[in-house]
């Protein structure tokens, strides 16, 4: 074979090597992929209820693994100790759509921290959490003296901009 022939299929093989590599670099950690706001929950007589929509602004899924905010009582994260976690509110939310939660807001909570509504989560992108069942299943399946050589992706937590009130 000659050498040009060896040139051009070492040529196409580094683009092809090249195109899911730049698909995982560019999908491991969009930068502060979501977007809160309340919006009337309509299955309350009262009124005064309010359910959290969850926007990804990303192109790419996104797993919301936690929440912290001013609506569920935690602390502030600007406020020195411990801050409670909230319990998982996991939701697998695909590119550009909004998830609706179950986590209800009544108005009294709203005004309690009126002008001054925050909210931190934890989440990790499809690509990551993808990496992370691999590693799971790459420990489950190895000897323990090479767990130490495969630790786990680490999953990203971001203060979202103030969530739009209705």
């Amino acid at each position: 074979m000659s050498r040009r022939a060896k040139l051009i299929i070492l040529a196409i093989f580094l683009v092809l090597l090249a195109i899911p590599a730049a698909y995982v670099a560019l999908t491991w950690s969009p930068g502060n992929p979501l977007r809160f706001r309340l919006e009337p929950d309509t299955s309350q007589k009262d009124g005064g209820t309010f359910i959290i929509a969850i926007e990804n602004t990303s192109a790419t899924t996104v797993e919301f693994l936690y929440l912290w905010s001013s609506f569920t009582g935690d602390l502030s994260p600007d406020s020195s100790g411990f801050r409670q976690m909230s319990s998982p509110m996991f939701a697998s939310i695909p590119p550009r759509s909004t998830h609706r939660t179950s986590l209800r807001v009544t108005r009294a909570e709203l005004d309690a921290y009126a002008g001054r509504h925050w909210v931190e989560y934890m989440w990790r992108s499809w690509v990551n959490a993808q990496a992370v069942q691999a590693v799971s299943w790459l420990r489950e399946h190895s000897p323990a003296s090479l767990h130490s050589y495969l630790p786990y992706p680490s999953s990203n937590i971001n203060m979202a901009p103030e969530p739009s009130m209705p």
